[in-house]
């Protein structure tokens, strides 16, 4: 028979001499805790570590944009300085040692924040352009431009932000045939907008009509004529001053394709801006043209008073390029307009026709100074009228 007593008592020893030699032996849920607690503690120490990077680099990138700010807010203030430096004429100017010191560290701190981006935007452009490259031991055997284009993009920005003009125009130029291959014609054309003010900025001519080209090629194709039209004429505008001829193309084809379009937005402005141009540069007969076609539109659009000034104008701008016989017979032809033949505007040209027929500088000048719709007319048309006043 088998001792149970026996047994009992071995046991009995056996937890006291456990219990002497340790007293908390069978505390085992404090075991366990022990345990768990030192399978979290590195857990817990990492995520602690981690949170103080993130912070610590936050607090990098606040200081960062703050010393930012503050070069920017330098650069205004010198700005305005500049622009009252004839109201205090030779006015002797001093500048701290403190003052000095900053001005340098500002200008280191643009340099790094300049090298970084350029630093960066290589990086990205090399990434982009490895993308397009067939390889065949990436197994790459055509260019995978739905992953390049965008990184084309960010080059272009970072460029651009850096001051690295011509690196950006090409960025953006790769980004936008990217979007022409995979057929998103509207971001393509917004890339070669982008390419186009760059191009413009450094006074090429000849490379911004191309990509405002390119631009407006993008929209027609979509179907976007309004867009294309703005397109053209915001490539136009950038363009007056250093390559008239560029621009009087591109306001020309703004024009044509509003005429094509059905939905008139700011129509009126970009007839304006052409009208404009061709005024400032002596083009007589395309302003006169440019004229006769706002009234056409004018008129299409129901706009009396617009269709009603711009005849008037018409006939203002051929006279003044003394050409008399074209400005009767745009007299001749505005009277078949309704609102032209009703409104002041048809008097005040029949009074400036007769005063110049007649040959009398007081006359014409009379006939300006008599009829107040001179002074509503837009203002390139309006300033030869108080020539003549």
């Amino acid at each position: 028979m088998f001792d149970t007593h026996a047994l009992h008592v071995q046991v009995a020893e056996i937890q006291a001499a456990a219990l002497a030699e340790d007293a908390s032996v069978f505390d085992y849920d404090a075991h366990y805790d022990a345990i768990q607690e030192s399978r979290d503690q590195p857990k817990r120490q990492e995520k602690l570590q981690r949170h103080s990077r993130y912070i610590e680099s936050l607090l990098e990138k606040a200081e960062e944009r703050k010393r930012e700010q503050d070069v920017l807010f330098e650069k205004r203030l010198l700005k305005e300085r500049e622009a009252e430096d004839h109201l205090f004429g030779t006015t002797e100017r001093f500048v701290t040692a403190a003052y000095k010191k900053k001005l340098e560290e500002d200008r280191l701190l643009m340099e790094e924040q300049k090298r970084k981006c350029v630093a960066e935007a290589d990086k990205v452009f090399g990434e982009a352009t490895r993308l397009i490259t067939p390889s065949v031991w990436a197994l790459r055997f055509s260019p995978e431009w739905l992953l390049a284009t965008p990184l084309f993009e960010r080059a272009g920005t970072l460029y651009k932000q850096a001051g690295d003009l011509g690196s950006a125009r090409k960025a953006f130029e790769q980004a936008a045939r990217g979007h022409e291959e995979q057929y998103s014609g509207w971001h393509a054309a917004k890339d070669w907008e982008r390419a186009a003010d760059i191009a413009a900025a450094q006074r090429d001519a000849a490379g911004a009509e191309a990509y405002t080209s390119a631009a407006v090629d993008q929209y027609v194709a979509g179907g976007r004529l309004a867009m294309a039209a703005d397109a053209a004429a915001r490539g136009a505008k950038s363009m007056e001053e250093s390559a008239p001829e560029a621009a009087s193309r591109l306001y020309e084809r703004a024009v044509e394709l509003l005429d094509d379009s059905e939905k008139s937005g700011l129509s009126g402005d970009v007839y304006r801006a052409a009208i404009a141009h061709a005024v400032r540069a002596c083009k007589w007969d395309d302003a006169a043209r440019l004229l006769a076609r706002f009234a056409g539109f004018s008129e299409k659009m129901e706009a009396r008073n617009s269709e009603a000034k711009a005849h008037l104008s018409a006939i203002v701008v051929r006279l003044h390029a003394a050409q008399a016989g074209e400005a009767w017979t745009a007299y001749q032809a505005a009277l078949g307009s309704a609102a032209f033949a009703a409104a002041d505007e048809a008097l005040a040209a029949e009074e400036l026709l007769a005063g110049y027929r007649a040959g009398s500088a007081e006359a014409v000048a009379a006939a300006v100074q008599a009829h107040a719709t001179f002074m509503h007319l837009d203002n390139q048309a309006r300033r030869i009228g108080l020539v003549w006043s």
